[in-house]
């Protein structure tokens, strides 16, 4: 593996190195394999599948519209996927930050990143830019990493994420965000007291929303719960 590093984006003569602008131009080229070949594969069955582009919505329980005609349909199946969701946080409309997809597309890193969220976004982020040389500070309000999970193992996570140099704060929700010059400055409260983290990059990954705003889903009657996301029984069957 170690004759490929440069593909990879690290550069082994002399002081390792990690090539941030070949690391992302290897990630663009995997993604537009995939897409090209899941558009070939629908191009070699047309005979089977008829592919529509559109901005679909639910008629009724039987028909759809794609704004340029109407379909009919027996069973549906609903995969549009989530986004980001915004966090009401004082000030954070009114400075640049990074999502999840725009985080893909950075062309340098930053010297200092804060992360908003202990979910398995954030986990994923902080551990991956802290290994590409960034200094990592990871903002979770939740007592622990990965809400919903065993509290032993997310101590434990947490534990491992520190052993390897990145700031995790739990337990530490957060206040306000401005922006000072070039920086970002993130105000939390820890243990009581409001306390400021600096940074050059703030990645926001608290939380997902589903895209489902403009299915017009009652029309269909779908039910939804929890910031959009359709409500489903033990076998994924909706409403």
């Amino acid at each position: 593996m170690a004759q490929r590093a440069a593909e990879f984006g690290v550069e082994i003569e002399g002081p390792v190195r990690f090539n941030l602008p070949t690391a992302m131009r290897r990630k663009d080229s995997i993604v537009g394999g995939i897409i090209d070949g899941i558009y070939g594969a629908l191009e070699r069955r047309k005979d089977a599948i008829t592919f529509v582009r559109g901005e679909a919505h639910f008629l009724n329980d039987h028909e759809i519209d794609t704004g340029e005609r109407r379909i009919s349909f027996g069973k549906a199946i609903i995969a549009t996927g989530a986004r980001n969701a915004t966090p009401p946080i004082d000030g954070l409309a009114g400075v640049d930050y990074l999502t999840n997809r725009t985080a893909l597309q950075l062309s340098s890193l930053p010297s200092r990143l804060v992360i908003l969220g202990g979910g398995y976004i954030g986990i994923e982020f902080a551990q991956m830019v802290a290994r590409f040389g960034a200094q990592v500070t990871l903002l979770g309000r939740n007592i622990q990493l990965a809400p919903g999970e065993d509290r032993e193992l997310a101590d434990l996570l947490a534990g491992y994420l520190r052993e390897e140099g990145i700031d995790v704060r739990t337990g530490t929700p957060v206040v306000r965000v401005r922006a000072n010059g070039s920086e970002k400055v993130v105000t939390a409260r820890v243990e009581g007291q409001e306390r400021d983290f600096a940074c050059d990059a703030l990645l926001v990954a608290s939380g997902r929303v589903g895209n489902t705003d403009s299915l017009r889903l009652a029309q269909a009657g779908i039910a939804t719960h929890g910031k959009g996301f359709v409500e489903v029984d033990s076998q994924l069957q909706s409403s």
